[in-house]
Parts: C-alpha cells; sequence; structure tokens
C-alpha cells in the first residue's frame, strides 16, 4: 500500500519544468497560460480519439464505457463539451419514497445512507455527469454534516442548491448557501444577532474557506464587520430560511475597505448580505482577484491537476472575473484548454465516489442495491451528507491507505462476483467478449481490450504481461485460456477485479 501510494503522489506532484509530454505527444511550453488556456485542437498524432474522449468524461464525470467513448469521438470534443454545460434544473427528491428502476426501494424518510444511495443512482445512470460532479465538488467546499443538521431532507435540499446552480453564477450559489436552513444550522448564523450579539462562525468561514482561503487578506476586525452583516439571516424551524429583522445589527459596516451601509426599515437590512459578497468578489490585493484566484484553483486541482502555476490561476481568475463569475463560462475554458487535453492526463486519485461510479460505468453492471454502494463510498473514506468540519476532506494521496484500498478491492470482487455480491451486482462476462468479437481470439486479445475499456491501455509491459499469464494458468501451472463458459466466467471476472485494483485505475 505504501508503493501505491508513492506511486499516487508522483502522479500527482506538479510539473517543475518543461518541455513536457502529455497525453497524445504534446509538448508543452512551461509558464505560458495563454499558449495553456487556448482551445485544444487536433494536430498531427495528438488527435480527438477515445483516449481522449474516456479522459474528458473521467474529469467531467464518473467514467464511461467502449461505446460511450466511441460516441464522443464521432461528436466531436467541442460538442461533447457542449453538451456537458448543458443545464439541468432537476433536484433529487427531498422527502417520500423512490422506487429506483431496478426495483430498489429507497426510503428517504430513515437516515441518510437511502439519500447517498439516490445520488449515487443518479450519477451512474443520469444523463448529466458534470452536474453531478459539480453537484460533488461544491458539496466539498461548502462542507455540512449530518451530527449538526438533524434533517436527512434538509441535507438533500442543500445538495439540490449546487444541482440547480452548481454551473450557473458562482455569486447566486454563494446567495443560496448563505440563505440554506443546512448551512444556516451547520455554522449557527441562524443565531447570530439573537440579543444583539455576534456569531461570527459563517462570516469567518464565508472569508476563509468559502471565497478568499487562509491566505486572503482578510483581518479579524473584517470578520466581525462580515459577521454584523449577516445577522437575522435565520431560520424558520429546521427547514426554511426566515429574515429575522429585529436581530438584524443595523448601522454602518465596513468590509475589506467597502463601506456598506443599508436602511434597517423592513427587509432592507437584507441588502447587506448582498454588498458583502459582492465586496468579497471585487476585492484585490496586489491587482490581483483574490477571490477568483482561490476558487479557480480549487476547481483546476479538482478538475484538471495538482498546483497550477502562479500565471495560469491570474490569468484564469482575470478571465472569470470577466464572466462575472459565471461557472459554465470558467468550465467551458478549462474543459477545451489546451493543457486539459495534453498536459493533465492521469494526474488526479480518483475519488470514493470516482471510483464506485466509474467501475460500475465501466464494467457495465447492474446493481440491485445502491445503498450497499453507498455503504462501500463511506468505507473508502467520503462522508456523503455527513462532513464533520467545514473545511470538507483532503483529496489527491490522501485518499490511498491500506484500510481505503483494501475497501476499493472489495469492492472491485463484489461488482464480478458470479454470485452473493453484497450490491447485488449483475457482470455479463460474455458481454464485451461478444460485442466486441473476442470469442475464440487469445488471451492476450481479451487481455488487451479489458485494459482499453479500464485503463486506456496505459499499463507497463511487466503488468499486461502477467495479465496475460494471470489468464493462461491455473493452480497447477500454464493452461491456455479457452472460451467456455467456466473459463470466461473464472477468467474474465478475475480479469477485471485485477484491472480495478491496479493502481493505473486508481488514477483519473
Amino acid at each position: 500500500m505504501a508503493q501505491l501510494a508513492a506511486q499516487a503522489q508522483q502522479a500527482v506532484s506538479p510539473t517543475s519544468s518543461r518541455p513536457v509530454q502529455g497525453a497524445g505527444g504534446r509538448v508543452g511550453i512551461q509558464m505560458d497560460p495563454t499558449s495553456d488556456l487556448a482551445p485544444w485542437s487536433p494536430s498531427g498524432p495528438d488527435v480527438w480519439d477515445r483516449k481522449k474522449a474516456a479522459h474528458l468524461l473521467r474529469r467531467a464525470g464518473f467514467g464511461g464505457n467502449l461505446e460511450e467513448f466511441d460516441t464522443l469521438v464521432t461528436l466531436g470534443m467541442d460538442r461533447v463539451v457542449d453538451l456537458l454545460l448543458s443545464p439541468s434544473p432537476q433536484g433529487l427528491r427531498e422527502y417520500g419514497t423512490v422506487v429506483l428502476p431496478n426495483g430498489e426501494v429507497l426510503n428517504l424518510t430513515y437516515g441518510l445512507n437511502a439519500r447517498r444511495a439516490y445520488w449515487l443512482w443518479e450519477a451512474t445512470n443520469g444523463a448529466y455527469p458534470l452536474r453531478e460532479k459539480l453537484a460533488l465538488f461544491w458539496h466539498d467546499h461548502f462542507s455540512v454534516g449530518f451530527e449538526n443538521v438533524q434533517s436527512a431532507a434538509t441535507l438533500t435540499k442543500h445538495i439540490n442548491i449546487f444541482r440547480r446552480l452548481g454551473l450557473g453564477s458562482f455569486t447566486d450559489i454563494l446567495i443560496e448557501v448563505t440563505r440554506d436552513p443546512a448551512m444556516l444550522y451547520w455554522l449557527d448564523n441562524y443565531l447570530n444577532g439573537n440579543r444583539g450579539l455576534v456569531n461570527e462562525n459563517y462570516g469567518r468561514e464565508l472569508l476563509e474557506l468559502y471565497m478568499l482561503g487562509v491566505t486572503g487578506g482578510y483581518t479579524q476586525t473584517d470578520v466581525v464587520q462580515a459577521s454584523r452583516c449577516l445577522t437575522g439571516w435565520s431560520l424558520n424551524g429546521l427547514d426554511s430560511f426566515f429574515y429575522n429583522q429585529p436581530t438584524h445589527l443595523a448601522g454602518i459596516k465596513t468590509v475589506l475597505g467597502v463601506v456598506i451601509n443599508n436602511s434597517n426599515v423592513g427587509n432592507a437590512g437584507m441588502q447587506d448580505v448582498f454588498d458583502l459578497i459582492e465586496a468579497i468578489l471585487n476585492y484585490q490585493n496586489g491587482g490581483r482577484h483574490v477571490a477568483a484566484e482561490y476558487i479557480v484553483t480549487k476547481i483546476w486541482e479538482y478538475f484538471v491537476a495538482p498546483a497550477p502555476y502562479a500565471a495560469l490561476v491570474t490569468e484564469l481568475a482575470n478571465r472569470w472575473h470577466g464572466l462575472k463569475y459565471d461557472v459554465r463560462g470558467l468550465m467551458s475554458i478549462i474543459l477545451r484548454s489546451t493543457y486539459f487535453h495534453t498536459s493533465s492526463y492521469r494526474k488526479l486519485v480518483k475519488s470514493p465516489m470516482e471510483f464506485a461510479v466509474g467501475a460500475v460505468r465501466g464494467t457495465r453492471a447492474s446493481l440491485l442495491r445502491y445503498s450497499a454502494l453507498a455503504a462501500f463510498v463511506q468505507n473508502m473514506g467520503l462522508p456523503l451528507l455527513a462532513y464533520t468540519n467545514p473545511s470538507g476532506v483532503d483529496e489527491g494521496p490522501a485518499w490511498i491507505d491500506s484500510s481505503t484500498m483494501i475497501n476499493r478491492a472489495n469492492l472491485a470482487n463484489d461488482i464480478i462476483r458470479f454470485s452473493g455480491s453484497t450490491v447485488g451486482a449483475t457482470f455479463d462476462a460474455f458481454r464485451e467478449i461478444n460485442r466486441y468479437g473476442l470469442m475464440n481470439t487469445s488471451a492476450t486479445v481479451v487481455v488487451d481490450h479489458y485494459l482499453a475499456l479500464l485503463v486506456d491501455g496505459d499499463v507497463p509491459a511487466a503488468v499486461r504481461t502477467a495479465l496475460i499469464d494471470f489468464m493462461n494458468r491455473v493452480d497447477a501451472g500454464p493452461v491456455p485460456f479457452t472460451f467456455t463458459t467456466a473459463k470466461v466466467n473464472e477468467k474474465v471476472r478475475g480479469l477485471v477485479h485485477l484491472i480495478l485494483s491496479l493502481p493505473e485505475y486508481q488514477m483519473a
């Protein structure tokens, strides 16, 4: 496990010098944001192919299968990005019972696991993968948890903000999160202003974690003044926002050098929060748009590669500020960029949700129990709907340790099992064999097919040789693989399990 963690760390370490050869053979020029952010276009051997399509679908979603990759190749990169950026206002059901098309009944009234399972179903089978991926990103960025909120429906409403608005205006996202019952309860802003007292919890995290970062240049005075702006934004019960005007602290507030002074008649004091968010979004330090740089760095590290260089961050932040913080516009630049398509290949470690959903989609296994899949995701270290602190979780190589890797291998085995699967998986070992005409070819052909399907064929020669040897061996020694029902069920299932457990499969 230590060796695997070291491999993951090496893969995601930032490149300190160029030229660097990326996917497709491109040699990039370091510290040139204009070139790196320019729209990629095929040239020479660097073409839009199955490998690039798979890379895009892993990053802007949760992976796919060969038919999907081939369809994306036919559509072309620009059209695919357009489709990924398509808006979808649909949210997850917040109350009642959901009957999934696979027959699983999820009672949303009891506990969180049914709600996690419902979201995993949508991520696996829905038509808007980038919506789900961004919802997962924003959920970690604005992390809330059940222990404080104590209402599963409220947490689903929280996720629905990001499913509806995740590709929209960052300003709108901030406003909706600020009035979100889960957040109001999680960071105690529903108490802010009671008895004339200031509660700094949400005001501090708004500056520190959600908009500017720990080194964003704000002061304790800014925290206090921001928190005063936020007084009165409270709860009516547990599930709905309520502006409690008598608890709003009127008067002049100054945040990051911007004077905020609104009437406190009726609901006019609510304008303090809108002005506060605008002041933070427009705050500059040394000519840099601090909020824009902080957020684009997090988005780049989540969707592209770790540790973007400073000039790229500044250029991308300036463009995003010019787009008035439109997330769709930002993602369009990123997903079409030359850097994304040539220099970010296999630079990220898959999160538990990426691993789980990607494995189901890649193998085309059908599941009967998404509630069991949700439990696997939790055990692999992703606390969906149950964060324990506002800073989210550590990503990247932090996902890889002895415990989480055992759980990943166990899930891989559970998906391909012939019987007794915890998740109720039905994996057809003959599907790829029959669909792609592999019957009566050879173990080598079968291995190469599944390597292409699951890891773009990108493994060391020694690993490929070992997998071929596995196909052609039994306990007693070498026995050439044959395409009998028993052999296909035994060896193809074992082959897929081994590939899903490889270090290469853990990388996105």
